[in-house]
Parts: structure tokens; sequence; C-alpha cells
């Protein structure tokens, strides 16, 4: 067993059929004395509901395969508990709720405006919208003139894209 932090997720739209409808998570092994992240992170099927930034107990091997979830699965790495605290010789070594506390209080990323980026089509769950702003560093904000722009620019890529696609599919 061992412990980590839930930094991200995982997703697969073509997996085997064992794996559908689990929720994969991205985790990193923390130090038992200071529960900073060490080591590689890791992919691991989450059995029990955890969300990112929790700490979290994961098995390994064959015993990733003995919950009700993951018995049967291809799976090497399942989460099988929530961490609330951990004492060790009768001192704290680590407390959620004053972990949750600290996550609260890290800054907010800043916002500036710097470009319009194109998207298309995306969904967002809105749980996903905090990693989004942290691995894109910028929040970008556009002007009510380049929306309109970027409106017609999408429209002519649509209609380019579904022209390839009529031709594709004759």
């Amino acid at each position: 067993m061992q412990l980590a932090r839930v930094v991200g997720s995982l997703v697969s739209t073509r997996k085997s059929d064992k794996l559908h409808g689990m929720k994969i998570l991205v985790a990193v092994p923390v130090d038992m004395d200071t529960f900073e992240e060490k080591g590689a992170p890791f992919v691991t099927i989450d059995a029990i509901g955890a969300g990112e930034g929790e700490v979290v107990m994961c098995v390994g091997g064959s015993s990733s395969r003995q919950t009700e979830m993951t018995e049967g699965k291809p799976v090497d790495n399942t989460i099988v508990a929530i961490i609330d605290s951990v004492d060790v010789l009768g001192r704290r070594l680590f407390d959620k709720a004053g972990d949750m506390r600290q996550e609260a209080e890290k800054p907010e990323p800043q916002v500036r405006e710097e470009e319009v980026v194109m998207v298309e089509e995306a969904t967002v769950e809105a749980h996903e919208i905090p990693q989004i702003t942290e691995v894109a560093e910028t929040i970008v904000v556009e002007k009510p003139e380049a929306v309109a722009e970027r409106d017609n620019s999408f429209e002519r890529v649509r209609e380019s894209r579904r022209e390839r696609s009529k031709k594709k599919n004759k």
C-alpha cells in the first residue's frame, strides 16, 4: 500500500470493455514524513470517489483487483481509501481538514488579456475548470469584436469540414 495525492484525471474514449465506467485518476506518491509529493505520477483506478488534491491510499498488483469494482478487471493500481489523518508515535503527521485549508489559501491565477484562442468545440465539466486554469497558467479574455470575427472563422472552418466529410463518406 502507498499514500499518494490525486493530481489529475485521465480520460480514454477507447479502452477495454472491462474498463468502461471506471474513473481513472493520476496520483503522485507522498513522503510519509512531510506529505510532500515525491516520485513519478502514476495512473490508478478510483474505487471510492476520490477527488483532486486528496491524499489517498493505493494498492497495486493483485491487491488492486480485490475491490467489488475491480474484481476481474485489467487494473494494476486502485485507490481504496481517502485519508483523513495520519498519526505516528502519538504525533499527527497529516490532517485532511488542515490540508484542505492550505489548498483553499493558494492564490488564484492572475487574469490578464493576452490573445484570442480559437476553440471549435469543447465539453468541460465544472470540476475540471480549476485543473484547466492551472495548466493554462493564463486565462484569456476576449474582446466583443474579436468574438464576432472568430465566429465567422469558425463557421468557415465548420463548413469546409462538412464538405470534406461528405466527399469522404460518398
